[in-house]
């Protein structure tokens, strides 16, 4: 009976002795995870100024909100026929769609830099504000770009800016590497003095020297539908190889159609732009049409219906969307191939 009781104390000391060391060890364990756990910490977290996360940058105040609380450079300064309605915002890359909603798209791909935003109010007329949308997109021909790529329907051109036009509540217009837009709350008898009184004192505030864009030179004025030019920054006509595109409608028996130019980097680059574009129609269901097009050696291709063809001459490639025939595709090619080759 003591033997038995003995082997039955010693095995409750040896028990109480096991489960204190596995309580150490377990504590020290937990501690170890902890300090791994903390070192992890201090190495994602720890502030890099030459990396910030997107998440962070997020979170910085005057990333998710217009720039109110800075002093933005106002590229407009209220006329004395104005007060401010507003106080100025300034948005960027990441708080565009902030501002314009549904439209950033546009303006993003092609160099957009800023954008500058405010309300003013005519002193003569207390119930109407107009607000002002100035877009600094780095380059004059980025700004013809979104300038060409959204002019409306109604829109009567302005002598005040060699790109102008008003249309009902709005003005806009080019200057520099400026685009601009300045939008009426109501219609009334004097929204159109008023816009061009803002427009003439941003030009006269922010002076530039003559810039011209030549491409627009290089398309033949004959049936060409007035105001059509536009310019095309990336994925001209859905192909993603084809960008810096200057594109004009035209308008043969009552059929409009397309014809475009683009200047490439060097002559081989401008014949190798030429095949990839054809066999990018091939691709989605183009067929080859076999036409003589004389020295131009122009390609014309059949796309369910309507007709494209392209040549180049020197840097250039010339071409034709949509035409209503092989025939008109290739003369109106032939008309821009003898345009370019005059330059």
């Amino acid at each position: 009976m003591t033997t038995q009781k003995k082997i039955i104390e010693s095995s409750t000391d040896n028990s109480e002795t096991t489960a204190v060391y596995e309580s150490v060890l377990s504590y020290l364990i937990i501690g170890i995870l902890c300090l791994i756990a903390f070192g992890i910490y201090r190495y994602h977290f720890k502030f890099n100024p030459a990396v910030l996360s997107l998440e962070q940058l997020r979170k910085t105040p005057e990333m998710q909100t217009p720039l109110q609380n800075q002093k933005p450079d106002m590229p407009l300064s209220p006329p004395e026929k104005f007060s401010v309605f507003s106080p100025p915002e300034t948005f960027d890359h990441m708080t565009l769609s902030d501002k314009i909603d549904g439209k950033a798209e546009l303006y993003l791909p092609a160099g957009f830099k800023s954008l500058f935003a405010q309300r003013l109010k005519p002193l003569d007329s207390p119930d109407v504000w107009y607000e002002l949308f100035i877009y600094d997109m780095g380059t004059m021909l980025n700004a013809f770009s979104v300038y060409s790529a959204q002019r409306r329907d109604n829109a009567e051109p302005e002598s005040f800016a060699e790109f102008a036009y008003s249309a009902e509540n709005a003005l806009f217009w080019v200057h520099g590497s400026y685009y601009i837009e300045i939008i009426a709350s109501e219609v009334s008898d004097n929204t159109l003095r008023h816009l061009l009184d803002l427009a003439e004192s941003f030009n006269s505030q922010n002076p530039i020297s003559a810039q011209s864009i030549e491409e627009i030179g290089f398309f033949p004025k004959e049936n060409m539908v007035e105001h059509s030019i536009t310019f095309i920054p990336a994925n001209a006509f859905g192909f993603e190889g084809l960008d810096r595109v200057f594109s004009a409608r035209y308008r043969f028996d009552n059929v409009e159609f397309t014809a475009f130019i683009s200047r490439r980097n060097s002559d081989e680059e401008a014949i190798e732009k030429a095949e990839e574009f054809v066999q990018f129609l091939i691709t989605y269901g183009g067929k080859e049409v076999s036409l003589d097009s004389g020295d131009m050696n122009a390609q014309v291709v059949e796309f369910f219906g309507t007709f494209d063809a392209v040549s180049t001459i020197g840097p250039y490639l010339a071409g034709v969307h949509e035409a209503s025939s092989p025939e008109v595709a290739t003369t109106m090619v032939q008309l821009l191939y003898e345009k370019l080759g005059t330059e």
